[in-house]
């Protein structure tokens, strides 16, 4: 997932090996990549239950927000995204993707043509005008 929100009173516990198993549904793919492989053995192999603030550490959660507000900061969020510009998350995506495997180099070059698609965009120009209006 992209972005991970947490109520405040989640607890998180892999639980994988404590019963025998070993991870599934890809954990031992994205999981390395977002906590890093140390952190992500560790957890994996001793199961403890971590905090939602202790899973925000790792990066496995992107945000945590009060119970009694979650609703109400998902569905901002949610607004925030459908609000955005279209193709710029989608775009964000790609990139994002892309440079797992791409050189430096490579990356940049991908981000110029990007950045010189875009702006070919009217809603993008648009956008742009006026948030470099904002700016006096």
């Amino acid at each position: 997932a992209h972005v991970v929100i947490a109520k405040r009173s989640a607890k998180f516990n892999p639980a994988f090996t404590k019963t025998g198993l070993t991870p599934d549904a890809g954990g031992t793919y994205f999981f390395p990549r977002v906590a890093g492989w140390r952190k992500a053995f560790w957890l994996m192999a001793t199961n403890p239950t971590l905090t939602a603030e202790q899973a925000a550490e790792i990066d496995l959660v992107t945000q945590v927000v009060d119970d009694e507000t979650f609703s109400e900061e998902v569905e901002a969020l949610g607004r925030k995204f459908a609000d955005a510009p279209n193709g710029a998350l989608s775009g964000l995506k790609a990139r994002f993707r892309a440079s797992l495997t791409n050189t430096l180099d490579d990356q940049l070059n991908l981000e110029a043509r990007s950045i010189a698609a875009r702006c070919a965009d009217p809603e993008t120009m648009e956008r742009l005008i006026g948030c470099l209006g904002k700016k006096k």
